[in-house]
């Protein structure tokens, strides 16, 4: 499990944007080896707590505690988006993280291919990422992001871009790796559709600082889900129209430009 507690960050005034507090006394809760999907309108700080939770950001106040230190130990974060190094080819994409870790090795190279091969990308190992398309590139990050081990994973996002089909294919994988590695993943939407197929919980945010609006856990297994893309099954319209009532509140902050994404 993972806690954030009492946590308080505020971004100073930088290039002309404002400072403003995004958390101030935040507590939020992950379960371990779930995949949490986390909501709420643009600027409330979605992909900030991301930041914070991988230690890119530092909290004036407040910690996060990882209750198996392991889990932070071995954290993967997938960007909104791909980030791929246009001279490296697919493989050494994959590589680059283990690479930065000194992690590399025969044992690491054998299972980067592998996870190539399950994610039907052998085929372009060789190649640069000029010559993929967007699903492709994605499947590139988020193997980069499995293939050192990661216990903890993060995703800015990363599915906005890509095409329905493609999209549910990358769902499909992201399911299956985190109930294989027995991975805890936090992904930050702004799609219902998305948080409510994917999410085994979903947190909405809003409000200025930012809190928690509602904290929901979907009753239908995720592979159910997955595998029955339409329509939605009986169970799950209160929660879609609950998480839409949520994010149309009063107290939900409007969109605004600058941090706090």
């Amino acid at each position: 499990m993972i806690s954030i507690e009492q946590l308080t960050f505020a971004y100073p005034p930088s290039d002309g944007i404002p400072g403003h507090i995004v958390f101030r006394g935040f507590d939020l809760t992950f379960g371990a080896q779930r995949i949490t999907v986390v909501v709420g309108p643009s600027g409330c700080g979605k992909t900030t707590l991301l930041h914070l939770l991988a230690g890119l950001l530092p909290p004036q106040t407040g910690q996060v505690i990882f209750r198996d230190a392991t889990i932070g130990e071995k954290l993967g974060f997938v960007f909104h988006a791909p980030s791929l190094l246009p001279w490296r080819t697919v493989l050494g994409n994959v590589l680059l993280g283990a690479e930065i870790r000194g992690l590399r090795s025969e044992h690491v190279v054998a299972r980067a291919k592998a996870l190539l091969q399950a994610y039907s990308l052998e085929a372009l190992a060789d190649s640069y990422p000029a010559a993929l398309s967007a699903g492709m590139k994605q499947r590139v990050a988020l193997i980069r992001a499995l293939v050192s081990g990661a216990r903890l994973l993060l995703l800015d996002e990363p599915l906005v871009n890509v095409d329905p089909p493609l999209r549910r294919r990358l769902e499909q994988d992201l399911s299956r790796a985190v109930d294989a590695q027995g991975i805890t993943a936090i992904l930050v939407t702004h799609d219902i559709e998305t948080a409510v197929r994917l999410g085994d919980d979903i947190v909405v945010l809003g409000g200025t600082p930012t809190t928690v609006i509602e904290k929901l856990s979907v009753p239908i297994a995720r592979s159910i889900r997955l595998d029955n893309p339409a329509p939605w099954p009986e169970q799950l319209v209160p929660i879609t129209q609950r998480i839409w009532m949520s994010l149309n509140e009063p107290s939900a902050p409007a969109p605004r430009s600058g941090h706090g994404r």
